[in-house]
Protein backbone atom coordinates (compact mmCIF):
# COMPACT_ATOMS: atom_id res chain seq x y z
CA UNK A 1 0.00 0.00 0.00
CA UNK A 2 1.38 3.42 -1.00
CA UNK A 3 1.70 5.90 1.85
CA UNK A 4 -0.47 9.00 1.25
CA UNK A 5 1.60 12.06 0.38
CA UNK A 6 -0.13 14.13 3.05
CA UNK A 7 0.77 11.82 5.93
CA UNK A 8 3.05 13.39 8.54
CA UNK A 9 6.09 11.75 10.08
CA UNK A 10 7.04 11.88 13.76
CA UNK A 11 8.42 15.41 13.27
CA UNK A 12 5.24 16.69 11.68
CA UNK A 13 6.59 16.77 8.12
CA UNK A 14 4.97 15.29 5.00
CA UNK A 15 6.85 14.05 1.95
CA UNK A 16 6.54 17.39 0.18
CA UNK A 17 8.27 19.17 3.07
CA UNK A 18 11.23 16.83 2.87
CA UNK A 19 11.38 17.31 -0.89
CA UNK A 20 11.42 21.10 -0.44
CA UNK A 21 14.08 20.85 2.22
CA UNK A 22 16.37 18.58 0.23
CA UNK A 23 15.92 20.20 -3.16
CA UNK A 24 13.99 17.64 -5.16
CA UNK A 25 12.06 19.71 -7.74
CA UNK A 26 10.79 16.70 -9.70
CA UNK A 27 9.25 15.29 -6.52
CA UNK A 28 7.71 18.67 -5.72
CA UNK A 29 6.13 18.82 -9.14
CA UNK A 30 4.83 15.27 -8.84
CA UNK A 31 3.28 15.88 -5.41
CA UNK A 32 1.58 19.11 -6.44
CA UNK A 33 0.30 17.78 -9.75
CA UNK A 34 -1.18 14.78 -7.92
CA UNK A 35 -2.75 16.97 -5.23
CA UNK A 36 -2.67 20.80 -5.59
CA UNK A 37 -3.51 21.18 -1.88
CA UNK A 38 0.01 19.91 -1.13
CA UNK A 39 1.41 23.24 -2.30
CA UNK A 40 0.27 25.08 0.84
CA UNK A 41 0.33 22.11 3.23
CA UNK A 42 1.67 23.23 6.62
CA UNK A 43 3.94 21.15 8.80
CA UNK A 44 2.25 19.63 11.81
CA UNK A 45 4.69 21.16 14.29
CA UNK A 46 5.18 24.37 16.28
CA UNK A 47 6.17 26.36 13.16
CA UNK A 48 3.42 25.41 10.74
CA UNK A 49 5.61 25.95 7.67
CA UNK A 50 4.49 25.54 4.08
CA UNK A 51 6.82 23.81 1.58
CA UNK A 52 7.87 27.26 0.37
CA UNK A 53 8.93 28.33 3.87
CA UNK A 54 10.74 25.02 4.35
CA UNK A 55 12.66 25.71 1.15
CA UNK A 56 13.48 29.22 2.40
CA UNK A 57 14.72 27.89 5.75
CA UNK A 58 16.97 25.40 3.97
CA UNK A 59 18.27 28.09 1.62
CA UNK A 60 17.54 25.82 -1.35
CA UNK A 61 17.05 28.09 -4.35
CA UNK A 62 16.15 25.20 -6.66
CA UNK A 63 13.21 24.28 -4.43
CA UNK A 64 12.25 27.93 -4.00
CA UNK A 65 12.09 28.66 -7.73
CA UNK A 66 10.24 25.40 -8.39
CA UNK A 67 7.60 26.17 -5.79
CA UNK A 68 7.17 29.73 -7.02
CA UNK A 69 6.67 28.44 -10.55
CA UNK A 70 4.09 25.99 -9.21
CA UNK A 71 2.19 28.90 -7.68
CA UNK A 72 3.25 28.94 -4.02
CA UNK A 73 2.11 31.88 -1.93
CA UNK A 74 5.33 33.78 -1.32
CA UNK A 75 3.85 36.13 1.29
CA UNK A 76 2.85 33.27 3.61
CA UNK A 77 3.98 33.35 7.26
CA UNK A 78 4.49 30.63 9.84
CA UNK A 79 3.19 30.41 13.40
CA UNK A 80 5.96 32.77 14.54
CA UNK A 81 4.78 35.43 12.06
CA UNK A 82 7.96 34.88 10.06
CA UNK A 83 7.82 34.86 6.29
CA UNK A 84 10.51 34.45 3.65
CA UNK A 85 12.29 37.72 4.42
CA UNK A 86 12.26 37.22 8.18
CA UNK A 87 13.55 33.66 7.90
CA UNK A 88 16.33 34.84 5.59
CA UNK A 89 17.24 37.52 8.13
CA UNK A 90 17.34 35.07 11.02
CA UNK A 91 19.61 32.77 9.02
CA UNK A 92 21.62 35.58 7.39
CA UNK A 93 20.83 34.40 3.86
CA UNK A 94 22.12 37.55 2.15
CA UNK A 95 22.30 36.04 -1.35
CA UNK A 96 18.70 34.88 -1.07
CA UNK A 97 17.59 38.34 0.03
CA UNK A 98 19.43 39.79 -2.95
CA UNK A 99 17.61 37.29 -5.17
CA UNK A 100 14.22 38.51 -3.94
CA UNK A 101 15.32 42.15 -4.22
CA UNK A 102 16.21 41.55 -7.86
CA UNK A 103 12.93 39.76 -8.55
CA UNK A 104 11.02 42.63 -6.93
CA UNK A 105 7.87 40.66 -6.18
CA UNK A 106 4.97 42.89 -5.15
CA UNK A 107 3.89 40.28 -2.58
CA UNK A 108 7.35 40.23 -0.99
CA UNK A 109 8.62 43.77 -0.25
CA UNK A 110 12.07 42.90 1.06
CA UNK A 111 13.10 46.33 2.31
CA UNK A 112 9.82 47.09 4.08
CA UNK A 113 9.77 43.65 5.70
CA UNK A 114 13.37 43.95 6.86
CA UNK A 115 12.70 47.37 8.35
CA UNK A 116 9.62 46.08 10.13
CA UNK A 117 11.72 43.24 11.52
CA UNK A 118 14.38 45.76 12.55
CA UNK A 119 11.82 47.68 14.61
CA UNK A 120 10.78 44.57 16.52
CA UNK A 121 10.86 44.72 20.29
CA UNK A 122 12.55 41.33 20.22
CA UNK A 123 16.33 41.57 20.12
CA UNK A 124 16.45 38.13 18.49
CA UNK A 125 14.64 39.68 15.52
CA UNK A 126 15.94 43.25 15.49
CA UNK A 127 19.65 42.42 15.55
CA UNK A 128 19.76 39.96 12.62
CA UNK A 129 17.59 42.33 10.57
CA UNK A 130 20.08 45.12 11.22
CA UNK A 131 23.02 42.92 10.30
CA UNK A 132 21.38 42.01 6.99
CA UNK A 133 20.58 45.63 6.21
CA UNK A 134 24.12 46.65 7.08
CA UNK A 135 25.51 44.04 4.68
CA UNK A 136 23.07 44.97 1.93
CA UNK A 137 24.15 48.64 2.14
CA UNK A 138 27.91 48.19 2.37
CA UNK A 139 29.93 50.54 0.21
CA UNK A 140 31.96 49.32 -2.73
CA UNK A 141 35.73 48.73 -2.30
CA UNK A 142 36.17 52.11 -4.00
CA UNK A 143 34.05 53.77 -1.33
CA UNK A 144 31.00 54.37 -3.52
CA UNK A 145 27.60 54.29 -1.87
CA UNK A 146 25.62 51.11 -2.38
CA UNK A 147 22.87 51.51 -5.02
CA UNK A 148 20.47 49.84 -2.59
CA UNK A 149 20.45 53.02 -0.52
CA UNK A 150 17.57 54.59 -2.46
CA UNK A 151 15.14 51.67 -2.17
CA UNK A 152 15.95 51.38 1.51
CA UNK A 153 15.51 55.11 2.07
CA UNK A 154 12.19 55.20 0.22
CA UNK A 155 10.99 52.27 2.31
CA UNK A 156 11.33 54.31 5.50
CA UNK A 157 14.82 53.49 6.74
CA UNK A 158 15.50 56.75 8.59
CA UNK A 159 12.34 56.96 10.74
CA UNK A 160 12.66 53.24 11.48
CA UNK A 161 16.26 53.61 12.66
CA UNK A 162 15.27 56.64 14.75
CA UNK A 163 12.58 54.46 16.32
CA UNK A 164 15.19 51.79 17.05
CA UNK A 165 17.41 54.42 18.70
CA UNK A 166 14.55 55.31 21.04
CA UNK A 167 13.58 51.71 21.76
CA UNK A 168 14.43 49.60 24.76
CA UNK A 169 16.27 46.86 22.89
CA UNK A 170 19.87 46.28 23.92
CA UNK A 171 22.79 48.26 22.58
CA UNK A 172 24.06 45.18 20.76
CA UNK A 173 20.80 45.05 18.84
CA UNK A 174 21.00 48.76 17.99
CA UNK A 175 24.57 48.83 16.66
CA UNK A 176 23.83 47.27 13.23
CA UNK A 177 21.00 49.76 12.70
CA UNK A 178 23.34 52.65 13.38
CA UNK A 179 25.83 51.18 10.92
CA UNK A 180 23.12 51.12 8.25
CA UNK A 181 22.57 54.83 8.79
CA UNK A 182 26.29 55.52 8.46
CA UNK A 183 26.38 53.53 5.21
CA UNK A 184 23.83 55.85 3.58
CA UNK A 185 24.53 59.06 5.50
CA UNK A 186 26.30 60.91 2.70
CA UNK A 187 23.08 61.41 0.77
CA UNK A 188 21.51 64.80 1.44
CA UNK A 189 18.02 63.27 1.53
CA UNK A 190 19.09 61.04 4.38
CA UNK A 191 20.58 63.90 6.39
CA UNK A 192 17.52 66.06 5.86
CA UNK A 193 15.21 63.30 7.04
CA UNK A 194 17.32 62.69 10.14
CA UNK A 195 16.66 66.29 11.11
CA UNK A 196 12.97 66.21 10.24
CA UNK A 197 12.26 62.97 12.13
CA UNK A 198 13.98 64.05 15.32
CA UNK A 199 16.93 61.79 14.79
CA UNK A 200 19.54 63.98 16.44
CA UNK A 201 17.80 64.09 19.84
CA UNK A 202 17.17 60.36 19.59
CA UNK A 203 20.82 59.62 18.99
CA UNK A 204 21.89 62.21 21.53
CA UNK A 205 20.05 60.48 24.38
CA UNK A 206 21.43 57.08 23.49
CA UNK A 207 24.57 56.39 25.49
CA UNK A 208 25.50 53.85 22.84
CA UNK A 209 25.78 56.61 20.29
CA UNK A 210 28.43 58.41 22.34
CA UNK A 211 31.03 56.29 20.57
CA UNK A 212 29.65 57.53 17.22
CA UNK A 213 29.19 61.15 18.28
CA UNK A 214 32.55 62.20 16.88
CA UNK A 215 31.52 60.72 13.53
CA UNK A 216 28.07 62.24 13.37
CA UNK A 217 28.76 65.83 14.37
CA UNK A 218 31.01 66.59 11.36
CA UNK A 219 28.44 64.92 9.09
CA UNK A 220 25.67 67.18 10.35
CA UNK A 221 27.84 70.27 9.94
CA UNK A 222 28.60 69.49 6.31
CA UNK A 223 31.92 67.68 6.39
CA UNK A 224 32.25 64.99 3.75
CA UNK A 225 31.53 61.56 5.12
CA UNK A 226 34.68 60.12 3.54
CA UNK A 227 36.77 62.37 5.77
CA UNK A 228 34.67 61.60 8.83
CA UNK A 229 35.02 57.85 8.52
CA UNK A 230 38.80 57.82 8.08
Amino acid sequence: MVEPMGDFDENGWAHIHHAANRGFPKSLERFVHADPDQLELKTNDELGSTPFLIAIASGNLESITCLINLGSKINVINNQNHGAVEICAMKQYIELLEYFIEKNYDQLPVWKNLLKFLSSESEEEAEPAGICLRTLTLKSPEGEINPNWEQLFRSGAVPTIVKVAKSTVSDDAKVPAFHVLLNIMEKSEVKEQIFSTGGIPAFGISHLFIQYHILLVPIFTGTKIENVLL
